[in-house]
């Protein structure tokens, strides 16, 4: 069963990769087995020149190879040169890194039967894991990990619609692997709690390591608001750490993104256990359809596509309405610094006029 198992993880792995192998020839427009070639011969050749140095002079060859010999080279041997592809390969790995650690910590909450940790460590988790693989890709392609927020961006304007399909599906991809490699250190225990015998649910039921399966008593339109309504908390306030006009520093914002899931877990954990993200519940699911079979999907009357729409509605929903009621409202910078180190705050009159208003309300103070 393992054996099987491992080789329908590494042809999905090895279908997934061809893909993403296509993706990114077509936005090179190169082929990219050339460029790389290429790449690969430059490196050759310094390494012989830095051979050739260490043969004819020792004291100089020292410097010669320590010169040679850096992550410099490797990154100029294979540092991809197209946004596109970057930004493809960014979301790839870091959703598959976000799923790796998130599953694992969720996978050792339930296999060592609740005991080994507990569900604030959950949310601790998980805050640690955002904040990390957002760091790794903040300079990349900013770190979205999630569609939900791919689409996001679309509707503000920041991410072109051909660009957000591609990214879907990558995320997807990634997370498909992540889930697979924390599958891969936690079989043996997988074994040993479920007795070789893999449930969804039930006193040993153990799908819930990879995605989300609300109880029998919760509704699935109960499963939608709370899906809308967290994956909506999240956008909301990715938005407010973004905007410009807040002056919060980019090196703070992957700690802050962490804390905010945090707050949704703290808030929303107990109808489903916050997915909050279409491919971290959707990838993991088709790799939980190998182990477990196609009730994955049609479980609790075909729930499966909640999580992956209703983020989408919830992201985008709530986005906007940070714009409505806050984000529009604030002073530009160079608006409102005049007043910033007097520390006065300027009432507008209605019935006056702004200037006016102010003027006078000075005076009475």
């Amino acid at each position: 069963m393992r054996i099987t198992m491992l080789i329908i993880y590494l042809s999905t792995l090895m279908s997934g990769m061809c893909l993403i192998k296509r993706v990114i020839k077509a936005a090179l427009r190169l082929p990219l087995q050339l460029e790389i070639w290429h790449s690969f011969n430059e490196l050759c050749t310094t390494t012989y020149i830095a051979s050739e140095l260490t043969m004819s002079d020792q004291h100089s060859s020292a410097e010669a190879h320590e010169a040679v010999y850096t992550p410099d080279i490797l990154r100029k041997a294979i540092q991809i040169k197209s946004p596109l592809a970057r930004n493809i390969l960014s979301e790839f790995c870091g959703t598959a890194l976000l799923l790796f650690l998130g599953d694992s910590i969720v996978m050792q909450f339930i296999l060592s039967g609740e005991k080994l940790s507990t569900y604030t460590q959950i949310n601790l988790g998980w805050c640690f894991t955002i904040t990390f693989v957002v760091y790794c890709c903040s300079k990349l392609s900013g770190g979205q990990l999630n569609p939900a927020i791919s689409l996001m961006l679309v509707t503000l304007g920041k991410l072109s619609v051909p660009h957000f399909f591609i990214y879907w599906i990558v995320q997807t991809l990634g997370a498909f692997v992540g889930a697979g490699a924390a599958y891969a250190v936690y079989y043996d225990q997988f074994r040993n709690f479920t007795g070789g015998i893999m449930t969804i649910d039930g006193h040993r039921g153990t799908a819930r390591c990879f995605c989300s399966f609300p109880r029998a008593h919760v509704s699935n339109a109960t499963c939608f608001l709370d899906q809308v309504v967290g994956t909506g908390i999240l956008s909301f306030f990715v938005n407010v750490v973004v905007d410009k006009r807040n002056n919060i520093p980019d090196f703070l914002h992957p700690l802050l993104f962490g804390f905010v899931l945090i707050l949704i877990g703290t808030c929303f954990g107990l109808n489903l256990g916050y997915p909050i993200n279409p491919a971290r519940d959707l990838g993991p699911r088709v790799l939980a359809s190998f182990i477990y079979g196609g009730k994955v999907f049609t479980y609790h009357n075909y729930y499966f596509w909640i999580p992956v729409i209703a983020p989408m509605v919830g992201a985008v929903l709530f986005a906007w309405m940070y714009h409505a009621c806050f984000g529009s409202h604030i002073p530009d910078v160079e608006e409102h610094a005049p007043h910033a180190h007097k520390g006065e705050l300027i009432l507008e009159s209605t019935q006056h006029g702004g200037s006016e208003g102010s003027s006078k309300h000075r005076k009475n103070n």
